[in-house]
């Protein structure tokens, strides 16, 4: 399996994936909108705000109002949680 993830690695891969179609898409980003973040992100907001802004500091991510995402072309969006690692 090396060689195959050795390629991977340095030529990249290509997932046969389709487009997925406007009103599926629109449906599920206005399911998301209303579903909202996980308990977890919401009721740790101080280190969301954190993790978030490091993100952006970087340019990794750009922050957005929610009211923005209906007109990006193909914005698709997904809950955030925050996953506690204490043992």
């Amino acid at each position: 399996m090396w060689s195959r993830a050795k390629k991977t690695l340095i030529h990249g891969t290509h997932l046969p994936v389709e487009p997925i179609e406007e009103k599926p898409r629109l449906q599920d980003l206005l399911e998301a909108i209303e579903f909202g973040n996980h308990k977890s992100a919401t009721k740790d907001g101080p280190k969301l705000l954190s993790i978030f802004g490091k993100e952006v500091e970087k340019g990794w991510q750009l922050t957005l109002p929610i009211s923005a995402l209906q007109h990006l072309p193909g914005a698709v969006v997904g809950p955030v949680g925050i996953v506690s690692q204490d043992l």
